[in-house]
């Protein structure tokens, strides 16, 4: 007999297919934002408007990897999660959750404080605004480029563990060669835009 709860009416396919799907969906637009610094280098694409575009991926990666796994959980200091920082204690799926955070954040929190100030609000929320937001902004950007360069190791990682490459040394050197290609790709893109 068919679960009723797991049955989904308006599409015509149970939950756990359509969850199936938008990973895979997610997947994709993380190996997208992997090679989009050398789709943009071959397309001539505009540094700011190549950001732009990757912008709006990652954020359709992120709010669907929200949706799907949830914010990094952490037992104690919750606040060093919403700075990117590690605290003792975290699973590895919180440490990958909260490189995938911290890279967030590090959009957020500018497109946040560039916000309220065009709206007039700091006024309304005070000093203790930027005493908290500004700090956490500086915080989140430090540790940015570990977070970004620990995120696609790890997330090669799980998916050579997918792809059940049993050899250790060969999912390491995956997760290298992903890392080198993201990074040279926007070394590519950067030395383009000002040359």
């Amino acid at each position: 007999m068919e679960s009723k709860a797991l049955s989904c009416p308006v599409f015509g396919c149970s939950l756990p297919s359509i969850r199936l799907t938008i990973v895979k969906v997610n997947r994709l637009i993380a190996w997208f934002l992997l090679v989009m610094p050398w789709l943009h280098a071959a397309m001539g694409t505009p540094f700011l408007r190549g950001l732009l575009y990757d912008a709006v991926l990652l954020a359709v990666h992120g709010v669907l990897s929200l949706v799907l796994f949830g914010l990094p959980r952490a037992h104690t200091n919750h606040w060093m999660v919403a700075l990117g920082l590690q605290p003792m204690g975290m699973t590895q799926r919180n440490i990958f959750l909260l490189s995938g955070w911290t890279i967030a954040a590090g959009w957020l929190y500018p497109a946040a404080i560039w916000l309220i100030n065009y709206m007039g609000l700091t006024g309304i929320l005070g000093s203790g605004f930027w005493w908290i937001m500004v700090p956490a902004t500086v915080v989140v950007w430090i540790t940015l480029p570990v977070r970004l360069i620990e995120h696609i190791s790890q997330a090669a990682h799980y998916a050579t563990a997918r792809w059940r490459v049993a050899d250790a040394s060969k999912r390491t050197n995956i997760s290298i060669l992903a890392v080198v290609t993201y990074l040279m790709g926007q070394t590519v893109n950067i030395l383009l835009w000002v040359a």
